[in-house]
């Protein structure tokens, strides 16, 4: 069963205080069949600062299937990260609360019943439009690109950069969790960086995927 929606929301509403005051290499081995499969933890070893591999281990659990919220908050508190827990456990009221009228980001919603639907070539090559070109590196970095390989992909479509925006989703495609869900939480990751995406185009794309 994956992550409940109410305590996903508690992760995502607390992500940076989160990822600043805990690290997950401390018990991360103790997640593997938890949330976390084998090459996640590759992937978690691979990165050198604490902050982005809490937040790439937080994004892991939240779109997994087999994730388990308490078993998270058991771990965190076996590690003395009772602040962090008390944060988790105090709701979803403290940053929401201080966001400005008007400033908050725009989000792509993905219905339900919608989330776990594979993605194609075909789906892929309508999802990488309304992402703004000048962001393509900002993008691929959220989406977990490396950029090496953009760089190979730039190299090889030079011509063309509908061609290696399409690319970098095929690349994305590679990992197992090739989902509409777990690409929108990435877009939606993308915006919160500053990602320039028509979030009103790409919501009209994703209303017409079956």
């Amino acid at each position: 069963m994956p992550i409940a929606h109410k305590d996903a929301e508690k992760i995502r509403a607390h992500m940076d205080y989160i990822i600043d005051n805990f690290d997950v290499t401390e018990f991360q081995s103790k997640l593997v069949g938890q949330g976390l499969k084998l090459p996640d933890v590759d992937v978690l070893n691979r990165e050198k600062v604490i902050r982005e591999k809490n937040r790439k281990c937080l994004k892991y659990l939240i779109n997994s299937e087999n994730a388990d919220y308490q078993v998270l908050i058991d771990l965190l508190r076996r590690h003395n990260y009772t602040e962090v827990v008390a944060k988790l456990e105090s709701g979803l009221q403290p940053e929401k609360a201080t966001c400005k009228a008007g400033s908050t980001v725009p989000s792509i919603h993905v219905p339900e019943n919608k989330r776990h639907i594979c993605l194609t070539e075909k789906h892929l090559v309508r999802l990488f439009k309304p992402v703004s070109v000048k962001d393509k590196l900002a993008w691929a970095t959220c989406l977990g690109v490396p950029q090496r390989e953009v760089e190979a992909i730039e190299m090889d479509n030079r011509f063309s950069t509908d061609t290696q925006m399409f690319k970098i989703l095929i690349c994305w495609r590679k990992r197992p969790d090739c989902t509409l869900g777990v690409l929108m939480d990435l877009y939606n990751y993308s915006v919160e960086n500053g990602v320039e995406i028509d979030t009103e185009a790409l919501q009209g794309i994703i209303d017409n995927i079956r």
